[in-house]
């Protein structure tokens, strides 16, 4: 199927109402998986613009986790970008991925200069913001202020050790992009930081955090 076909599916989807039984809806989203961890803070952009528009309205732009969503199961696209369902709520991971995140996006445009403080500041507002019911793991969290302290400082530099010499190009930069063939949809998209190196070479970004190393493998994924 064509990412046309694709859009005009969700167009159709967009401006229909599904009457379903409570036991067909149970049924359906047994047939799909819980929602992916999302950054915490793409997160609240999202829930803002859609406060912004009412449950059904057509969205003017399609994103890749949106369409991987309706790749995955159109029901589960529909309860998560036209009804607004959101199961996830965010947790310790997502809080500190949020603020390292931050830390290397102020590092880099050299808009903060105190990583560690930064770090730890921002660590307490996005835990601070999660919802009274999410379970927060105390020992986790004393143990991921400690991390965060000594991997704050450290990320942007890493980027001369690994780059050299570079000149920012741009940070978490936002795109809307054509669909070629489809009207009235752009392709929305997030980068983190681009950056070019002495050799004229542009190098894309993406600021990740993990709780389960980062090995050889990974690496040369």
């Amino acid at each position: 199927m064509t990412t046309k076909q694709v859009l005009l599916l969700l167009r159709q989807e967009a401006s229909t109402t599904l009457n379903l039984q409570s036991r067909e809806l149970g049924f359906l989203s047994l047939s799909c998986l819980p929602l992916p961890q999302r950054n915490r803070r793409r997160l609240r952009k999202d829930r803002l613009r859609q406060k912004q528009q009412s449950p059904g309205t057509k969205m003017p732009h399609i994103s890749f986790s949106e369409l991987k969503n309706w790749n995955f199961c159109p029901f589960y696209h529909k309860l998560v970008h036209i009804d607004r369902v959101s199961a996830f709520k965010g947790n310790e991971y997502t809080a500190f991925g949020t603020a390292i995140h931050d830390v290397c996006e102020k590092q880099v445009i050299k808009e903060d200069k105190t990583a560690v403080e930064h770090f730890l500041k921002r660590f307490e507002e996005e835990l601070q913001d999660l919802d009274s019911d999410v379970e927060i793991r105390d020992d986790l969290v004393v143990s991921m202020r400690e991390q965060g302290a000594i991997l704050a400082p450290e990320a942007v530099p890493m980027l001369s050790e690994i780059f050299g010499p570079y000149e920012v190009i741009s940070a978490e930069e936002q795109l809307y992009e054509p669909i070629e063939g489809v009207e009235n949809y752009t392709f929305k998209g997030f980068i983190d930081l681009v950056i070019k190196t002495a050799d004229g070479k542009f190098h894309i970004i993406d600021w990740k955090t993990c709780s389960w190393g980062w090995n050889q493998r990974r690496k040369a994924d």
